[in-house]
């Protein structure tokens, strides 16, 4: 009879293996770091740094990666190095389980189940092929520091909080853009003077004040604001996204990760005001907001979309939930942006929110929502409201 292991209590592989089966039923694949059981399948995974390492991109995401060429699958074109067990449809009525250990430790910590891999990908540079897997439930975020791989940083909520609601009076440009600044390093870490971009990399690009101080002061840190779509960087020489360019009259700088929008502004003055397009065949519209303002919007729905370790995400929220949501985080004080139909940004207490559908008019209208947080204490509000909706995502 299967036994199911504790959650975060330490097994050695003897001990893990022993709840599952027989040890003379067992194979023993990718070095021991999977093994193959009647009724399970077991990971052993060493916890590390990423790329060259297991780690979790999210508290319910783990990615498994093979350090050595395993070869245990003939799929040269796909990753020759993952079980074919583990993969999509192929673990039958097998339940898969997650234990992980830092180093060479001879006990390894149960974490919970893995779902079969959906996303997997080759080997490349720094490793032998990597395979994402959900897990369940979501890491604690206590746990997840104990493991040693990851530093959540900076938790000063309240100083956010006091940030953004400096934007309700309409604040100077130096005073919005240290908004700007306190948003960025919350989510990125602390901006030094080496990531600017200098004179030679800016060229002789026409560009607003306000572009041009977010270049200087953080043109060479391109991940920034550029996880979901594209803020474009002067000075690349990729064909995509492309370099910051003078469409219509207009500075084109950044755009949807598709390319469906993109977003303008005048190519010159101090924080001028914002345009944004379906297409290059539409004509540009006013965004009610100016520069400075997109750039903080953009921050936030960056950090929703690919930052946040712990969150949940709904198309289906009705306007009687989205009212609850509200007293929890208030929207940010800039105006929405006119892509996905009317979207914008909303925070509280370390909670973020990026709502889009605020523009349809129908009556039964549903809202698309994107909720995150660094770690899972600032959204406890939300588990009373989890039943209220269908969740596509669920992590706290």
């Amino acid at each position: 009879m299967v036994k199911e292991p504790y959650n975060y209590k330490n097994y050695t592989r003897h001990e893990a293996v022993s709840l599952f089966g027989r040890s003379t039923d067992a194979r023993h694949l990718c070095g021991d770091e999977w093994v193959i059981l009647p009724k399970a399948i077991l990971c052993f995974a060493t916890i590390g740094f990423r790329p060259k390492a297991s780690y979790f991109r999210a508290s319910t995401k783990f990615v498994w990666v093979a350090t050595k060429d395993h070869r245990v699958a003939d799929d040269p074109d796909g990753m020759a190095s993952c079980p074919q067990e583990v993969q999509t449809g192929n673990a039958g009525a097998r339940s898969m389980h997650l234990f992980v250990r830092r180093g060479s430790a001879d006990s390894f910590q149960y974490l919970g189940k893995l779902g079969p891999s959906y996303v997997m990908q080759a080997a490349g540079r720094d490793n032998f092929g990597e395979a994402e897997f959900d897990l369940s439930p979501a890491l604690p975020s206590s746990v997840w520091s104990g493991l040693g791989v990851t530093d959540f940083g900076d938790t000063d909520h309240h100083a956010i909080d006091a940030a953004l609601s400096r934007l309700k009076s309409k604040p100077t440009y130096d005073k919005r853009f240290a908004v700007l600044k306190r948003l960025v390093e919350y989510w990125y870490g602390p901006v030094g003077p080496e990531d600017g971009l200098g004179p030679a990399e800016l060229g002789a690009q026409p560009l607003p004040q306000a572009l041009r101080d977010w270049y200087e002061w953080a043109g060479r840190r391109p991940e920034i604001l550029s996880g979901q779509n594209h803020l474009m960087r002067p000075g690349t020489e990729r064909a995509y996204p492309p370099e910051p360019h003078i469409e219509d009259g207009r500075l084109v700088f950044y755009m949807e990760n598709q390319g469906v929008y993109s977003w303008s502004t005048l190519p010159e003055g101090k924080n001028p005001p914002m345009f944004g397009r379906h297409n290059e065949n539409n004509p540009w519209e006013d965004e009610g907001c100016t520069v400075l303002d997109h750039l903080i919007h953009a921050c936030l729905f960056d950090a929703v979309m690919c930052h946040c370790r712990y969150g949940a995400w709904s198309a289906e929220v009705q306007t009687d939930l989205m009212d609850k949501l509200v007293k929890h985080m208030a929207p940010v004080s800039i105006g929405p942006w006119k892509w996905c139909n009317g979207s914008r940004c909303y925070a509280g207490g370390g909670a973020f929110m990026w709502a889009s559908g605020l523009g349809e008019t129908n009556g039964d209208r549903r809202l698309a929502v994107q909720i995150g947080a660094k770690t899972e204490h600032p959204l406890t509000f939300l588990k009373p409201l989890i039943k209220s909706t269908k969740w596509y995502h669920l992590a706290i």
